[in-house]
């Protein structure tokens, strides 16, 4: 993994955290409303054979059955704050300086 502190940063703080991003309900009628539009367009969803894809009907039928679901999806983030060093950061510490000295349990969480 990439370190700041490598990169010559001072007061390096990384925090991760897990965002909700949509529920699946949401989520569902989303995807769903794509599926049924390319259901809709024949130059999509009309294979070789002239009829409808079915994996387009199973995704139209997976996209109702997760409408019905409680709970959300989630993204982890991770923000990342550093500083590059200035002068003052050298006279006060020159053992630190340019690296990255772990906070709070280590910033490689």
């Amino acid at each position: 993994m990439w370190d700041a502190g490598d990169a010559g940063y001072v007061d390096v703080e990384v925090e991760p955290t897990d965002r909700v991003d949509m529920a699946y309900d949401q989520l569902a009628r989303y995807v769903g409303t794509r599926i049924e539009a390319a259901l809709n367009d024949t130059e999509s969803a009309v294979g070789a054979d002239g009829k409808h894809d079915d994996q387009l009907w199973r995704a139209a039928r997976a996209a109702r059955r997760w409408a019905t679901r409680e709970g959300a999806f989630t993204q982890r983030w991770v923000e990342v704050t550093a500083r590059a060093p200035g002068p003052l950061d050298a006279a006060a510490s020159p053992g630190t300086a340019g690296r990255a000295v772990p906070t709070r349990g280590g910033h490689d969480r």
